[in-house]
């Protein structure tokens, strides 16, 4: 019998393989946290990424925190905050904590403390 993260790897695989965006973040997600297989930070940001370009905003936010810890990817914290923001724009709660965070205390760019509370405004509406 079969494992049951085997099982599971073995499906989001094939639908990675088609380009299904969610299948690429799971399988990513996989491979980031080494459930079932040896962890792999390399080919989970190629996964995220190639979900990413279809604009799949909860792929965006696990890059950007790829590209955030600098795990996978050179750490570009310009880069992370774009894709927290990207992600937001399609409005993603999570990205709109992670944007104001980045906002508030200038990492990948300036500090924005109006935009940083907008952000945060939304992300509480969102979650509060």
């Amino acid at each position: 019998m079969l494992h049951p993260l085997t099982v599971l790897f073995s499906f989001y695989k094939r639908a990675a393989l088609q380009g299904v965006p969610a299948a690429l973040v799971a399988l990513g997600k996989m491979h980031q946290d080494g459930r079932g297989i040896a962890v792999d930070n390399l080919l989970a940001a190629k996964l995220y990424a190639a979900a990413a370009e279809s604009g799949f905003a909860q792929a965006q936010v696990h890059l950007a925190h790829m590209y955030e810890r600098g795990l996978g990817v050179q750490q570009d914290l310009k880069q992370a905050l774009q894709l927290f923001r990207a992600a937001a724009d399609q409005g993603l709660s999570e990205a709109f904590h992670h944007t104001g965070r980045m906002l508030e205390q200038g990492i990948g760019g300036q500090v924005d403390l109006q935009a940083a509370l907008r952000f945060f405004l939304f992300w509480c509406r969102a979650v509060c």
